[in-house]
């Protein structure tokens, strides 16, 4: 029997022990494992030896570890990381008060208290924002500060502090200074559509554009084009363009251009694109060009493949994956033909994109035979979302522990876990396609009884329906001027925002695949209709 297999059913049948733990090497599928073991029963010394084996400690972790550990120091760090803002003043403690300050936190306070604050604290860093926040603030007194520092402030003491204190008309000397610092697009991007920051506002237009990333000089395009100042919303997006590092940002901002010109130039121009998205999708339909260049190939389960626990053990994965990212464009021909031969669909469909430098599409359709059940409809959604989830390798593990092919979340699988006759006995379970598989049908079906919509649904199974529904009630997706694409495009979760747009891409391919007519114009004229997607199915 070969290890990884023995691997996975020593995790299926007992717990996990140091010695398993230290012979993997560090990485997110270790941190997972970590995570689990932090979890049982066990001694203050077992946790330690654990805990210094982890890879980029996060709060997830240290929290957990601290609840087991006996360690004084830790036990200590985790009181002070929790200490509530309030308490800030009352705790006599400096050393836990450096832990604890945060400029939210310190925006609670009057300038004499903060005063009173940065007198008690030897950080240097947290020193100069507090010394900003209890000065008067003036513009020749924020000049003698570091644009980081000011930056700090205005960016991390909250939406009110920052109106509170903020908003005023500074000179084009201050707006040259802070743009100094990368975070002036962070502060764009919370100021630009703020209407209580209205002095303030204005001013953004006298950062120099070479100080914006491709995020805050796109926003900055979409500002001026609601306030009707279309000329300086085409000067944003050609330099949204210039900063973009993706093809699909690039496409973005050309396919804008051609919302706000009607120029069928600009569609002509995204049709040349190698990328396939919504914009591409959207450019090609109306100019009646076909999307050729992606491949598809159907496979029943991970049975048929030579050596297929090289996808199902998350560390066999890693290496793999390590192999594939260092490959030269050669190599990874030849491995794509290596992986055919052993009828491994999902690595062979990894390395042909990246051999064609990812302008030859895969959209494969393995573990066929669990979706066999589902109408073509639901199964071009389910291949839409794994394709985004996991690029169908059964063992991916994100950095918050989304497992398996599907990505489902630990507290997911264990409220799925009361619902399912097949229950999982170990998330390593959704290590298996079987098993992931059905349970994000399980979790589908409900967002379907909730949303009648595949963008609505990809958003809510990346953000959550909660999200979602409000997102939908807010007033978004009307008749008006630019819609839907101003509200696809102005989503302040940006992960789900690209998430949705990303997903629905590639389900309008998994459609045509699978012979089901589907119009993407026509989707998003129907998106339009106000009637149809405020009020889902509750």
């Amino acid at each position: 029997m070969k290890l990884w297999i023995l691997f996975l059913s020593t995790l299926l049948s007992a717990q996990i022990t140091l010695d398993e733990l230290s012979q993997r090497p560090p990485s997110h599928a270790k941190n997972f494992l970590i995570w689990q073991f932090l979890q049982q029963d066990i001694t203050p010394a077992e946790a330690d030896t654990a805990f210094d084996q982890i890879e980029n400690v996060n709060t997830k972790l240290f929290f957990l570890y601290a609840k087991k550990t006996d360690r004084p120091e830790i036990a200590y760090i985790a009181k002070c990381m929790n200490l509530p803002a309030s308490e800030l003043l009352k705790t006599d403690d400096n050393n836990c008060l450096q832990i604890a300050i945060t400029p939210w936190g310190a925006a609670l306070y009057t300038k004499p208290q903060i005063k009173e604050l940065e007198s008690r604290v030897f950080v240097p860093k947290t020193k100069r924002y507090l010394d900003i926040m209890s000065s008067d603030m003036n513009e020749s007194t924020l000049l003698k500060y570091a644009p980081s520092d000011i930056l700090t402030v205005m960016n991390g003491a909250g939406k009110k502090y920052r109106e509170d204190h903020f908003n005023h008309k500074y000179s084009q000397e201050f707006i040259d200074h802070i743009s100094k610092s990368s975070k002036i697009s962070q502060l764009v991007e919370a100021t630009i559509n703020d209407s209580a920051m209205d002095q303030f506002t204005p001013l953004l237009l006298n950062i120099n554009p070479k100080f914006l990333d491709n995020s805050s000089s796109f926003i900055m395009a979409i500002h001026y084009l609601l306030d009707e100042k279309k000329e300086l919303a085409l000067k944003y997006l050609d330099i949204s363009n210039k900063k973009a590092l993706s093809q699909k940002d690039k496409d973005k901002t050309i396919f804008w251009k051609y919302l706000i010109t009607n120029d069928t130039a600009y569609l002509k121009q995204i049709a040349l694109s190698m990328d396939i998205n919504i914009y591409t999708l959207y450019a090609k339909e109306i100019l009646g060009l076909e999307v050729t260049n992606y491949f598809t190939q159907e496979q029943n389960d991970l049975a048929q493949m030579e050596d297929s626990q090289n996808i199902k053990d998350p560390f066999a994965w890693m290496k793999i994956k390590k192999e594939i990212k260092h490959a030269s464009t050669e190599n990874l021909f030849l491995l794509s033909s290596v992986y055919e031969e052993k009828s491994n669909l999902p690595l062979e469909g990894l390395t042909l994109e990246k051999a064609h430098a990812y302008k030859l599409h895969s959209f494969i359709m393995p573990y066929s035979q669990y979706t066999a059940s589902l109408s073509n409809d639901e199964k071009a959604f389910v291949y839409a979302l794994m394709r985004q989830e996991s690029q169908f390798i059964p063992s991916a593990i994100s950095s918050s522990y989304a497992l398996g092919l599907m990505q489902l979340m630990p507290f997911l699988v264990d409220a799925l876990n009361k619902q399912m006759p097949n229950k999982t006995s170990s998330y390593s379970d959704m290590f298996n396609p079987q098993m992931n598989i059905s349970y994000a049908i399980k979790h589908l079906s409900w967002l379907n009884s909730q949303l009648d919509n595949p963008l609505f649904k990809a958003y809510a199974y990346n953000g959550g329906l909660g999200f979602t529904k409000r997102y939908i009630k807010s007033g978004k997706f009307t008749c008006k001027e630019y819609e839907p694409f101003l509200s696809m495009d102005t989503m302040s979760n940006i992960e789900s925002r690209e998430y949705g747009k990303k997903v629905l891409a590639n389900y309008a391919i998994y459609k045509k695949i699978l012979k089901e007519d589907f119009s993407i114009v026509h989707f998003f004229d129907r998106l339009k209709e106000e009637k149809h997607i405020s009020h889902p199915a509750e």
